[in-house]
């Protein structure tokens, strides 16, 4: 859901709750501006009060990643590791038991 506007989101979300989907992993970042402008938030998806988050934490595993960007490289020792990028901000994940309830 990474590069999805909030409408997509919200769609998915529908679709997940629609086909009783029991439990469901998101991992994404905290919040992102979108080419376009849009601003997605993690805390601001379709979540439901009913839903009962199994885990509900900063991700400590996803940092970084492979590839060549403008981003400063990721450092050991004060030295640049070569292909290890830093992503643009932090991300946060959950899996949870989703309630199939359709309100919010």
């Amino acid at each position: 859901m990474q590069e999805m506007r909030t409408a997509s989101v919200r769609k998915y979300f529908e679709i997940l709750r629609e086909k009783k989907t029991k439990v469901f992993y998101c991992c994404n970042r905290v919040e992102k501006i979108m080419p376009d402008g849009e601003v997605s938030r993690f805390m601001d998806y379709p979540w439901l009060q009913e839903d009962k988050h199994l885990v509900n934490e900063s991700c400590p595993w996803h940092h970084w990643f492979l590839g060549v960007s403008g981003r400063p490289a990721f450092r050991l020792r004060g030295f640049a590791v070569p292909l290890i990028q830093l992503y643009d901000g932090p991300h946060w994940h959950r899996l949870t038991e989703l309630s199939c309830s359709m309100q919010k």
